[in-house]
């Protein structure tokens, strides 16, 4: 996270398929939009984790997409988020 300069807020329990692991959490600003429309801007907590391995850039939580709209075309592998 030293990339992001982001400053640890805690730590906290992630139950994984290994089992629970501590992760430090952060908090961090969200902003949804474009610049010729309506920006909405979300603070939340995230946790600190590798998922690169996995094929994973990051992960949108619900506490995200509850103020979204998302339209997700699987068999094109392609997904649009609006809000």
């Amino acid at each position: 996270m030293s990339q992001l300069s982001l400053i640890q807020t805690g730590r906290g329990l992630v139950h994984t398929p290994a089992g629970y692991v501590d992760r430090d959490e952060f908090d961090v600003s969200i902003f949804v939009g474009s610049q010729a429309g309506e920006v909405k801007n979300f603070t939340i907590g995230v946790i600190s984790t590798d998922l690169a391995s996995e094929g994973f850039g990051v992960l949108i939580g619900w506490n995200i997409l509850i103020h979204c709209i998302l339209n997700c075309d699987g068999p094109a592998r392609s997904f649009r988020l609006d809000y």
